[in-house]
């Protein structure tokens, strides 16, 4: 009679020390849950691969390309401070009048962020019949479409002859740009003497420099 007296004191004491052994293997389980359901993240953050789009990746982690020539690298697409380059080259004679015009095709270029376009190239000119004493000239700029900006007159010729003369003149300037597609034209024109001078060809190339004046970027 005096053992059934204290039997649920005993069974108190039994349950809790079972509670009691039990909680470190609930509280490891516990974590390893919660480990498991933050497996795809890295401080909080989600993360993505390689071959995702930029709007699927916006606000997330981007792992490395894991196979192929360029594995352990991110694509340029998440990357769009890097410079970029675009040329062209054109054949074909054209006559020159005395007002600034476009030969050949426009070069364009994506800028992924404002900064500045540096532009090289040039023209090859030929003069026919230049009687002048001052000799026959002719001028070149390169325009930036966008912003409607254009480079000082480049000048080149000079020579005074009954027969065929040929010169080129070399274009370099540099625009600062905003960001998305921006194209440039080169032009040419007569700037005096009585012979006939044609555009015979042109080269033009854009790189996109992703600093400012200062090296910093923009």
């Amino acid at each position: 009679m005096q053992l059934r007296k204290y039997v649920p004191t005993v069974l108190v004491a039994v349950t809790a020390a079972a509670l009691t052994s039990a909680a470190p293997a609930v509280s490891h389980g516990v974590q390893h849950a919660l480990f498991a359901h933050k497996a795809h993240k890295v401080d909080g953050k989600h993360a993505v691969g390689a071959g995702a789009t930029r709007k699927k990746a916006a606000g997330k982690l981007v792992a490395t390309r894991a196979k192929g020539k360029n594995k352990g690298t991110l694509p340029p697409k998440f990357i769009p401070g890097l410079g970029r380059t675009k040329s062209i080259h054109h054949g074909g004679l054209l006559g020159t009048g005395t007002v600034l015009s476009a030969y050949g095709p426009l070069v364009s270029i994506e800028a992924p962020t404002r900064g500045f376009v540096v532009v090289t190239g040039g023209l090859s000119f030929r003069d026919l019949n230049c009687t002048t004493v001052d000799g026959c000239w002719a001028i070149s700029d390169v325009q930036h479409l966008q912003s409607g900006t254009h480079s000082g007159d480049m000048r080149g010729g000079g020579s005074t002859s009954v027969d065929t003369e040929f010169f080129s003149i070399p274009v370099s300037t540099v625009f600062a740009v905003e960001a998305g597609t921006n194209s440039f034209q080169i032009r040419a024109a007569r700037d005096g003497g009585n012979g006939t001078i044609s555009v015979l060809g042109s080269n033009l190339a854009a790189t996109f420099v992703p600093f400012g004046p200062e090296g910093k970027p923009q």
